[in-house]
């Protein structure tokens, strides 16, 4: 992009920028684009070598179940219960 392009712009969005607020513009503009084609050179070969690969694997970590207390006592601590199960007021109307 040149100084005209940056005005431009500034122009439809209702900014006012002097020659020298576009100059500079125009050179973190042209920093700006070739950091993100360096991004996307980046995105493409990973891009590439998780296609290639058929390898498989869980990333997520195993479910491990793990009882703090025991739940007669929650049952009987909750203000109303019956049987094994604890009442709550109903929330919901059909």
């Amino acid at each position: 992009m040149n100084k005209d392009d940056i005005k431009h712009l500034a122009h439809l969005s209702r900014l006012h920028l002097e020659d020298d607020e576009a100059e500079a513009f125009t050179h973190q503009f042209d920093e700006i684009v070739a950091y993100v084609d360096k991004i996307k050179e980046i995105s493409s070969d990973l891009g590439s070598d998780i296609i290639e690969s058929n390898e498989v694997r869980n990333v997520l970590r195993e479910d491990i179940v793990v009882s703090y207390q025991n739940p007669e006592n929650i049952i009987n601590e909750a203000p109303s219960h019956s049987d094994n199960f604890v009442k709550v007021k109903k929330i919901l109307n059909q």
